[in-house]
């Protein structure tokens, strides 16, 4: 065994991986122009020969600004003007902040879930949010289990 060699060879063809970038940068109606390996990277350009916003060599890059990027999503909930009472474990292990404007809301009322749930995504929609389910759910099940903990502690004593 000593002194032997084994190669590992993949191949994939131009067709399938340029299948392959269409469907994940969504490229449509733009024919593939030219291909080719640049400082050990596979570069396929598509789009005509001296169409808007290509280069019109191999090698020469994009511009920052004829990029096109999409806005990513902000993935916090703002919060700004809330007052939060208390911060806390919930059940599920997290550390959670329970703000006054859904326990005021929700305190003492007995509205059923679908009001309920109603009255956080207003509240979340009135502070410049677009809030998804989980997110109304998230803020109604930790109010929630806040105003079921406070109600044992206020019945304890």
């Amino acid at each position: 065994m000593a002194g032997e060699e084994f190669q590992i060879v993949v191949r994939k063809s131009l067709a399938e991986v340029e299948k392959e970038l269409r469907g994940r940068f969504h490229i449509e109606g733009n024919p593939l122009d030219s291909s080719f390996i640049e400082d050990g990277s596979l570069v396929l350009v598509f789009g005509q020969r001296g169409g808007k916003g290509l280069a019109a060599t191999p090698g020469t890059p994009v511009p920052r600004s004829e990029r096109s990027r999409r806005k990513a999503r902000r993935n916090r909930t703002r919060t700004r003007g809330w007052k939060p009472l208390t911060s806390f474990v919930n059940s599920l292990g997290q550390r959670v902040r329970v703000y006054d404007v859904f326990v005021n809301a929700l305190r003492g009322q007995q509205l059923g879930k679908v009001e309920q749930r109603k009255i956080v995504d207003s509240l979340l929609r009135a502070n410049g949010n677009e809030p998804t389910r989980e997110q109304v759910a998230y803020f109604l099940d930790n109010t929630q289990e806040y105003l079921s903990q406070d109600t044992q502690k206020k019945a304890q004593q």
